[in-house]
This record gives structure tokens, sequence and C-alpha cells, in this order.
């Protein structure tokens, strides 16, 4: 009996612990969630432009003999190099962020603020980071104009 009640206890830490982690979790994101409280449908708009603007700018990479790839489906963008490098851009509605992923710069989330997506971690606003990003995957410069 003694050992059935140990097993207990353990499963309530754990339920506890799980507890903890789903609240602290939940806390972060009432934090960072919505920073310019636009509508949904403002944000759709927002964000659809930004990725028209960035499907057009990368798409002229072309005409620099530059191999690129892009398929803009609904709120995702994804762009894929020659060299099998690939970048992803996403929209999510209800946090209203941009996300963005590459294979070896990893994600990055991004919020609309003073006419700028800001990183969330402090980091180099969008337009920069992706300019970046490019260059170095086609060894020349690149600059994204939002």
């Amino acid at each position: 009996m003694g050992y059935y009640t140990f097993l207990e206890e353990q499963l309530y830490y754990i339920l506890v612990l799980y507890l903890v982690i789903l609240f602290s979790c939940d806390f972060i994101y009432i934090n960072f969630e919505r920073k310019d409280s636009m509508t949904d449908f403002e944000f759709i708009d927002l964000f659809g432009k930004t990725l028209n603007a960035v499907n057009d700018q990368v798409n002229d990479l072309v005409n620099y003999d530059v191999d690129v790839d892009t398929d803009l489906n609904g709120l995702i963008l994804n762009i894929k190099f020659d060299n099998f490098d690939s970048l992803v851009i996403t929209g999510q509605v209800y946090l209203q962020e941009l996300w963005f992923a590459t294979i070896k710069n990893g994600g990055f989330h991004y919020y609309y603020n003073d006419s700028k997506w800001k990183d969330k971690r402090g980091d180099q606003d969008f337009d920069i980071k992706l300019s970046e990003i490019c260059s170095n995957i086609i060894g020349r410069n690149f600059v994204l104009k939002l």
C-alpha cells in the first residue's frame, strides 16, 4: 500500500509541475500578445501586404542571376534557394505576429509597432534580418525595403 501512495505522490508533483509550466507560459504570452491592438482583419491585410512585398523583391533576384523560388500560399511564404537553403515566413493571426524561420538560423517572432516588424527578443527588425540572411545565402548585398 505504501508503494501506491508513493506513486500517487509522484503523479501529484508531476501534475503540479505541469500546471505551473502551463500557467507560466500563459502568463508570458499574455505579456506579449497584441501589442498594437489592431483587428484580425487589419493584421491579415498588413501581413498580406508585407508578404507580397517580400515575395516581389525576392523574385526580383532572378534578374541578378540568383536561382530562387518562392511559393506564396495564404499567410505562408516559402523561399527556396538553389543551394537548398529554405526560408519560411508565416503569420500568426491570434498573436498578431510574423514568424520567420530558416534552417541554419532558427526561428524569429516579430510584432508590428511604429511601422516596423520588431523582434520580440529585441534583435534586428524583420527587414534587416531577412536582408542579412538573404545576403549571406546569395553571396551579395540584398536590401529588403518594406
